[in-house]
């Protein structure tokens, strides 16, 4: 509870690189979500250097989310095939996979000391023209990934209580 509690959503980095074996273990951790029927229909692209500043074009400059992959080390793109993960009475489970798998990341990331943000609201055309996506796939989410320069106070919540509705047999 202490990770999941304690974990934010982090806009400001060190610029302090990552090492290839904590990006390991976060990928690692991703593959660990579960997914319908197990077909875990995600990819993640890891960004550096050029290909992360290019990043940047397909995010609007009021994007909150967008000094951090300006000052993170690293950047992630989270994409998924819309096929691979099935549809059931219209509704596609592509979006929830891929969620799945980032909470996982996100939360071993905090874990091991590592800030992301998700970010949803970006240009996709421009994201999929930079990574040379083919057509089946959609892009998810952006996040930087990196040492916070800062923790965030903690957002408020609504007491858990109010969040689930427990039900008996009179019910």
């Amino acid at each position: 509870m202490e990770v999941i509690a304690g974990r934010r959503s982090v806009r400001h980095f060190r610029p302090d690189p990552v090492p290839p074996e904590k990006v390991e273990l976060l990928v690692q951790a991703a593959n660990w979500a579960p997914s319908w029927r197990n077909l875990q229909g995600w990819r993640l692209f890891v960004l550096q250097g050029e290909r992360k500043r290019e990043l940047l074009a397909a995010v609007p400059e009021t994007n909150r989310g967008r000094s951090g992959l300006e000052e993170a080390p690293l950047a992630l793109v989270l994409v998924a095939d819309p096929e691979q993960s099935g549809t059931r009475e219209h509704k596609p489970y592509y979006l929830f996979d891929a969620g799945l798998a980032f909470a996982h990341l996100a939360l071993a990331a905090w874990n091991e000391g590592l800030g992301t943000c998700c970010i949803t609201w970006f240009q996709e055309e421009k994201v999929r023209s930079l990574l040379k996506l083919p057509a089946h796939l959609a892009v998810v989410a952006l996040s930087p990934l990196g040492y916070p320069a800062e923790t965030p106070a903690a957002p408020a919540r609504r007491p858990w209580k109010e969040q689930v509705i427990f039900l008996d047999e009179g019910n």
